[in-house]
């Protein structure tokens, strides 16, 4: 069974939109905003490793920004550097098998991360790390443990974790949903009802037939959102699914009164003219039910 993230659902507008707001985030979030661009800040460093080359912490920043810079082959001499340098600190080893996801070898950074893990036993981000190595080659019955250790470790767990712990459950050889279920309820629990959690949950319930679970997680994002138009489209979708056609029916027109109750200036964005001609045509699609008859 594939379950699709939510972004996946996306519209191709909304898709171009998140990654713009992403990159724009980033530019303002990363470790390279605080001091300047990463190469001014690499050079920065050489200067400083040039006077006193013997510390390894200098590697590791180093490393780190080559890292950041997508400088790959630099990143990994000067962690190998600071291993050198320090071969008790087991710091080396986590960026390394980082650097190895980067790189899309999850072979190399399981084993390095194995390594960190046997150092550094209370790490949780050296555990998920593992776990999404262990995933990324397929070995789904050693990442589950891995990520539920992570969480288990982690006193604010990241709800990307969760979803990939889900992912790696679903990929499991059997039907998992019931346990990846659960796993998506502990982060709700945990860090609240966040749509990516909810959405990942709701279509596991779909696929199940669970449509009634589905709709009740699906409401929940509907109370919480000031802007109402998408979760109303998608609940008319899971009620046409269960059959329910005129619930279904009620709340694509629920949506698109929601989008006509917007300003006119996002009223005319692309994504909610596309929505409106999406819900335009699901309409158009239902079986004729007996509200729509003509009055006698």
């Amino acid at each position: 069974m594939r379950i699709h993230s939510a972004a996946e659902k996306l519209s191709g507008a909304a898709r171009r939109g998140a990654v713009a707001l992403a990159w724009f985030l980033a530019s303002f979030l990363s470790p390279a905003s605080a001091d300047g661009p990463l190469h001014e800040q690499i050079a920065e460093l050489t200067r400083q490793i040039d006077g006193r080359g013997s510390d390894p912490a200098l590697y590791l920043r180093r490393g780190e920004l080559n890292r950041l810079h997508d400088q790959f082959e630099a990143a990994r001499a000067d962690f190998q550097k600071a291993q050198k340098l320090s071969p008790a600190d087991p710091e080396p080893l986590f960026r390394l098998g980082r650097l190895a996801l980067d790189e899309g070898k999850p072979a190399d950074a399981a084993k390095l991360l194995a390594r960190f893990k046997a150092l550094r036993p209370g790490s949780a981000e050296g555990w998920f790390l593992s776990a999404r190595a262990l995933a990324r080659n397929g070995r789904f019955p050693e990442a589950v443990p891995d990520y539920r250790r992570a969480i288990a470790l982690s006193a604010e767990p990241r709800p990307e974790w969760f979803v990939e712990r889900c992912h790696a459950q679903l990929a499991l050889t059997g039907d998992h949903s019931t346990e990846a279920l659960a796993g998506l309820d502990e982060g709700i629990a945990r860090i609240g009802p966040l749509p990516s959690l909810q959405l990942l949950a709701i279509e596991i319930e779909t696929r199940r037939k669970g449509f009634d679970a589905a709709l009740s997680r699906l409401d929940t994002l509907v109370a919480a959102s000031e802007r109402k138009e998408i979760w109303l489209a998608r609940r008319g979708d899971l009620l046409r699914q269960a059959g329910r056609i005129a619930d279904a029916r009620a709340a694509y027109r629920s949506a698109g009164a929601a989008i006509d109750g917007l300003p006119s200036g996002r009223q005319r964005a692309l994504a909610m003219l596309e929505l409106r001609r999406e819900l335009e045509g699901k309409l158009a699609a239902l079986p004729a039910g007996p509200e729509s008859a003509p009055a006698p």
